[in-house]
């Protein structure tokens, strides 16, 4: 664990401070630097196989899943096990639709840059009802806070992510490294933002804590715990 003696000002300012220190200790997987991305992590192959033990995964005939490289693994195991994939497809209010692959060409079909021979762009509307995001992310909390890369560097439109979106009503997983994950970072979440409800890495699954379980204290001025 490393203990940071100050609180973030920011979002923006969490993120670089995590982007450098992922950076610094060689923690990421390519594509690097990890700056303005969301990172993609060593075992990813192990936190995959983990969220496919899930029973949301399981029951979820179709699964919205994020256009990172993180996420790979997790479209192609979707496809292989014949469920339709939604990609939101960045910078864009349009969304890749996945259907019928075959388990041979799930391997090339996962992949952004050849998604477009297999894949219908739908609106990104179609989202709506999903039962299942599976997302990466810059970091999330042990309260199940979500942070992605930020609107300045081409996130996916807030709208997924959102109370009163078009995922609201679905099950949220976030797919990270344990370094990814600190304590609390609750004081820097906006009216509207939405959890996840399930964190998974390669070493642990965790549902998040209730708000009832945070300390009586004053955030503002005590360290982040990042794991």
């Amino acid at each position: 664990m490393v203990v940071i003696p100050y609180h973030f000002r920011s979002k923006d300012e969490l993120r670089k401070w995590l982007w450098k220190y992922l950076s610094d200790y060689h923690l990421t997987m390519v594509p690097r630097p990890c700056f303005a991305r969301i990172p993609s992590f060593r075992a990813l192959e192990v936190a995959t196989a983990r969220l496919t033990e899930e029973p949301a995964w399981h029951t979820a005939a179709t699964v919205v899943i994020t256009a990172d490289d993180v996420t790979l693994e997790a479209r192609r195991e979707a496809l292989r096990a014949g469920k339709t994939v939604l990609v939101p497809v960045p910078r864009t209010h349009e969304a890749w639709r996945l259907e019928a692959v075959s388990r041979a060409d799930a391997q090339v079909a996962a992949m952004l840059k050849e998604i477009d021979r297999f894949a219908k762009r739908v609106p990104l509307a179609r989202l709506a009802g999903a039962p299942l995001l599976v997302t990466g992310a810059v970091s999330v909390d042990r309260y199940g806070n979500w942070l992605g890369q930020g609107e300045v560097f081409g996130e996916t439109p807030s709208a997924l992510m959102q109370s009163g979106g078009m995922l609201d009503e679905c099950t949220r997983i976030a797919l990270v490294d344990d370094k990814q994950i600190f304590e609390d970072f609750g004081y820097l979440t906006e009216a509207g933002d939405l959890p996840v409800q399930l964190i998974v890495t390669k070493t642990q699954t965790l549902a998040p804590k209730s708000p009832e379980e945070r300390p009586r204290k004053d955030f503002s001025n005590s360290p982040l715990n990042i794991r």
